[in-house]
């Protein structure tokens, strides 16, 4: 250890031993001084200075250390409650999002059974000679109901695995796209040729196929945070007649 390393982190000693080289030199310079004179008046007055300024000095470093001690503890008592908050915070979001994976999960099947019948209605197969209900359900601006929750609480979705709330997201924002009109009238897709009709039907129920894949998807994905909660049985995925699985299945080979 250097002698200035030793000198900074032992401020006291090195005062003491200063000043002890320093009255040993005064003392083999001088001689020692007699008691009863000036000298030695001013001797003791110096001698009682410095060590009233060592006191003070040692006082001073010890209120130091306790004060940094202080400070320490604080902190660490900040970090705890900090660290504590953060986890209350993250807890009450899991739970949250155990609670709306349920909802969402539920909403979606919902409207999952809705989009399989449309789709059967649609099958481009058929769909020149449908009824004129099913033409108009074709031709109207909105046809399905909107995914309420889960637009209502794409907010909320902290305690979601990444994964999964892009997965919701994707589905909203699907839905939504496919919830849309063809951008024709109803008069206007009954004048079309058979042959269009069938065109237009296949495109929208390509696209429609592609979004009932996602939706399983989902909730399949939104199943694991519910299914092992003692408040909860079943999954929300209602399974579709064997009947609408083959047609289906049909038309997925188109």
């Amino acid at each position: 250890m250097s002698l200035l390393h030793w000198t900074r982190k032992h401020v006291l000693g090195a005062m003491v031993v200063a000043f002890g080289v320093g009255a040993a030199g005064v003392v083999a310079l001088l001689g020692v001084p007699r008691l009863w004179s000036s000298e030695a008046a001013g001797w003791a007055s110096a001698i009682a200075t410095f060590g009233a300024v060592v006191v003070a000095l040692w006082t001073a470093q010890q209120q130091i250390e306790v004060a940094k001690a202080a400070v320490l503890e604080e902190r660490a008592t900040a970090e705890i409650i900090q660290r504590n908050e953060w986890e209350a915070a993250a807890n009450e979001q899991r739970q949250t999002a155990v609670r709306l994976a349920h909802a969402f999960a539920r909403e979606l099947a919902y409207a999952k059974r809705f989009l399989c019948t449309t789709l059967l209605d649609w099958d481009p197969r058929s769909f020149a000679g449908n009824s004129r209900v099913i033409m108009d359900a074709f031709a109207n601006e909105k046809p399905f109901n909107d995914l309420t929750l889960i637009r209502t609480f794409s907010d909320r979705l902290q305690g979601f695995n990444d994964e999964d709330a892009f997965a919701l997201l994707t589905v909203l924002t699907s839905w939504q796209f496919f919830n849309n009109g063809p951008g024709r009238s109803l008069e206007e897709i009954l004048a079309l040729p058979a042959e269009e009709k069938e065109r237009m039907a296949h495109e929208r129920v390509k696209f429609g196929l592609q979004l009932l894949d996602l939706v399983d998807e989902v909730i399949n994905r939104l199943a694991r945070y519910y299914q092992d909660h003692p408040g909860i049985t079943g999954i929300a995925n209602a399974d579709l007649p064997e009947r609408a699985k083959e047609a289906l299945a049909e038309m997925r080979g188109q």
